[in-house]
């Protein structure tokens, strides 16, 4: 989410950003707690899919009358593996796509059995771009498993390849001149988010506009799916809402917190949820089932029975790498008691991060007036002042989890402030807030000792060996990739690659396969390195899920 949309921009200053609502339609689509709509229906998936809490019973679909008995997907159970896709449109969608293909060719093996690394992964947690991605392998299946899937769509290469790099922002602005979208635009609550989230599900989930793939129709086969937005409402402290600038995730877990249903919830709403950035999309909306009819025994957030709702917007405001939901995740893990064995029921934790970050650019500081022309209709440098919070932000999350210290707490004292629980439980369980420091301390070092943290970016993609004057040619086109739901397809003057391309020819290198026939054929005229300084961390991890 870094840079912007310019071009996108001037359509949307053209329009009346709000409409003209006349009749309120549409303001949002979740259902209460207590919906049935998918017992009725009798899909196979259920929340805990969507949930903090990974599932130790996850196994394979045995479709009806096949003789084979069902296998199971994963199979380190002691070992604990966390995906994290950062956010960046369709840089990220189709970086994190690739990435996860050579997941599967990463394999190790133990006792005969063949270990691949995607298989072993027990939840993915997605920003904007990444849930691309990671929404689209939930709910697909590989070939041969496809009675698994309720979806009916395939994990393959070539639809990786298509899906992930498809040029979203086009069927988008089509999808805008609808006779229906132009109504329901001008004259209810329908907007511009909404208009995006039919045309993922259209073009990337169900394949017909009018219907809507849920979270209740994963695949169950698949790792837990945990699709990560920003709260943009008003906080009021004495209600116990989720606040504005907390990060919210669609799980379970938060549902509950609204008395609603996240199993009818469609997919394609919580991914654009994820994706949607200030100043091009409006507010994704949900709103708190709060009342007693719906809430049943639970405590109602609110007391009076004034409608209220949830407006929540890109992911990456809060957190653009998705880490801060895998660090819940780890938490949720934890033992309640010492059994003299230590809180971790893990004999390792591996957590891998694809990241798609590009570094910003901010203003030329060569130019007395950096505007450009665009700058004199609407000034762009909300951009550079958002990523540079960004940026302040990622480096927080990553300095936690380079470092190995996911929850440090070191403090005189046996609990924790108001004001420092707040901050060290961000994102978690509020009532963590009782945990003793003594035990936080203990938990932290047991998570340092056990945690192997991978971090596929960029920069570590190798150098030019040949076909270019600069050895970082290849790295700069992969940084100036603008953040867009879609790639451009002009070829740089140094790789003679297109964005597509560049993407294509540097993911295989990363995973140390710049000499496969297959890779080299990507990257055209220019000639990669054959070292890889990623190969050695994956290395570390094979040897993990390979040991005894």
């Amino acid at each position: 989410m870094e840079l912007c949309w310019r071009k996108v921009l001037l359509l949307l200053i053209v329009s009346c950003s709000s409409g003209c609502v006349i009749v309120p339609y549409g303001a949002y689509t979740n259902s209460p707690i207590h919906s049935n709509s998918m017992a009725a229906e009798g899909q196979t998936a259920t929340a805990t899919q969507t949930s903090f809490q990974v599932r130790a019973d996850r196994h394979a679909h045995t479709c009806d009358g096949d003789p084979h008995p069902p296998t199971t997907p994963k199979q380190r159970s002691d070992v604990l593996v966390l995906l994290a896709l950062s956010g960046g449109g369709s840089r990220a969608a189709y970086f994190a796509g690739l990435s996860m293909l050579e997941m599967e060719r990463f394999e190790g093996s133990q006792n005969g059995k063949r270990i691949d690394l995607l298989h072993e992964v027990d939840a993915i947690s997605s920003v904007s771009g990444g849930s691309l991605a990671a929404a689209y392998y939930a709910v697909s299946y590989d070939p041969g498993q496809e009675c698994a899937a309720p979806s009916k769509k395939a994990w393959t290469r070539e639809s990786v390849d298509t899906l992930m790099s498809r040029n979203y922002i086009r069927h988008w602005i089509g999808n805008w001149f609808r006779p229906t979208n132009v109504a329901r635009y001008w004259f209810t609550y329908y907007d511009r988010t909404d208009i995006m989230a039919k045309t993922f599900s259209s073009n990337l989930f169900d394949g017909q506009f009018n219907t809507d793939l849920t979270m209740g129709e994963l695949n169950p086969l698949r790792p837990n799916l945990i699709i990560n937005a920003t709260s943009g409402t008003r906080l009021r402290m004495e209600s116990g809402e989720i606040g504005f600038g907390e990060p919210f995730a669609f799980t379970d877990e938060n549902f509950k917190r609204i008395c609603s249903s996240i199993s009818d919830y469609p997919i394609a709403r919580a991914v654009m949820a994820s994706a949607t950035f200030p100043g091009v999309f409006n507010f994704m909306t949900l709103r708190y089932f709060h009342e007693k009819e719906y809430c049943q025994n639970r405590s109602p957030v609110y007391s009076d029975s004034e409608r209220r709702y949830l407006h929540l917007f890109d992911g990456g405001n809060s957190d653009n790498l998705g880490l801060s939901s895998l660090r819940r995740v780890i938490w949720e893990s934890l033992k309640k008691e010492d059994d003299g064995k230590g809180y971790i029921p893990y004999s390792k934790i591996v957590v891998i991060l694809v990241d798609a970050f590009i570094p910003s650019l901010g203003a030329n500081g060569k130019k007395p007036d950096p505007r450009s022309g665009f700058d004199f209709i609407v000034d762009m440098n909300f951009i550079d002042a958002t990523d540079s919070l960004l940026e302040t932000n990622r480096d927080r999350f990553l300095a936690m989890f380079s470092h190995k210290e996911l929850f440090p707490f070191y403090a005189n004292g046996e609990s924790l402030a108001k004001n420092d629980c707040m901050w060290l439980f961000r994102g978690l369980d509020v009532q963590n807030c009782a945990t003793p420091i003594a035990k936080l301390n203990q938990i932290n070092r047991e998570v340092a000792e056990k945690l192997e943290f991978v971090h596929i970016k960029f920069d570590k993609v190798p150098l030019v060996q040949s076909g270019c004057d600069d050895p970082n040619c290849l790295r700069n086109q992969l940084n100036r990739i603008p953040t867009s739901f879609k790639l451009g397809d002009e070829r740089d003057s140094e790789t003679g690659l297109d964005d597509h391309g560049a993407i294509k020819c540097a993911v295989p290198a990363l995973f140390g396969r710049a000499e496969d026939k297959d890779a080299r054929s990507a990257c055209g005229k220019i000639v990669l390195e054959t070292g890889s300084e990623l190969v050695p961390e994956l290395a570390r991890v094979r040897t993990i899920l390979s040991s005894p």
